[in-house]
């Protein structure tokens, strides 16, 4: 008969084995998970490099008329590439050159390769109304798409604008995206805001809607003329 000592040794012998296999088999689920990480992170590239290749062949393209506010109203003053709705609000709203000494340094000095003439809106709330209002009046449209701006500004924040938040004073906010389409029938209306101030000052840049979903920090291709441009 084995005695207390032999017992307790052969106990410990076992117990060690099954150390040794456990953490043989941790090492070797490590591994197997590092492996199906890799392949994950590979398959994610392969896909994503796939997705930006298509892109490329069908790129987003702005669908807003004067876009860059260039146009020239019958009294020869820079025209409004929309409407602004004031059911809610009252807006005052002036397109500037973008050489005028008015116009914010920030503003004036972004780069793209086309020229852009900044909007300059006075957004002040109507008496007795505080509630979300829209840039532009209904539109309708059959299918997703996207809005957005080449470039916002308020050197007085007092706004959020849905799909960005509230904006900061005196930030330049550039490609920004407002991806506001989540069915397939609905209403174009650049985007959708809310003051939180009585009065906000903004100023936009290339607004623009492109049709089907524009991914965040992207700006679809806008036309002059014949000619696709990638501003960059």
């Amino acid at each position: 008969m084995a005695t207390t000592s032999e017992l307790l040794a052969k106990a410990v012998g076992e117990i060690s084995v099954l150390n040794k296999t456990y953490e043989q088999e941790v090492t070797k689920w490590q591994t197997e998970r590092a492996q199906m990480q890799t392949l994950l992170q590979q398959s994610k590239q392969t896909f994503n490099d796939y997705i930006s290749t298509a892109r490329r062949e069908v790129a987003a393209i702005n669908l807003l008329k004067n876009a860059q506010a260039k146009d020239i109203t019958g009294d020869g003053k820079l025209d409004l590439p929309f409407q602004p709705y004031t059911a809610h609000v009252d807006i005052e709203a002036t397109v500037y050159d973008r050489e005028d000494e008015a116009v914010p340094e920030v503003i004036s000095n972004i780069k793209t390769s086309m020229l852009f003439n900044p909007i300059k809106l006075i957004i002040t709330k109507k008496e007795g109304i505080d509630r979300e209002t829209l840039l532009i009046p209904y539109n309708p449209v059959f299918g997703k798409i996207s809005v957005g701006f080449v470039a916002l500004y308020s050197p007085t924040s007092g706004i959020n604008i849905h799909g960005v938040g509230e904006l900061e004073e005196n930030r330049l906010y550039q490609k920004v995206v407002c991806n506001q389409s989540v069915s397939r029938n609905h209403n174009i209306d650049l985007p959708k805001y809310e003051l939180t101030q009585d009065t906000c000052e903004l100023w936009m840049v290339g607004p623009w809607i492109s049709a089907g979903y524009v991914e965040k920090d992207s700006i679809p291709l806008f036309i002059d003329g014949a000619i696709y441009h990638d501003i960059g």
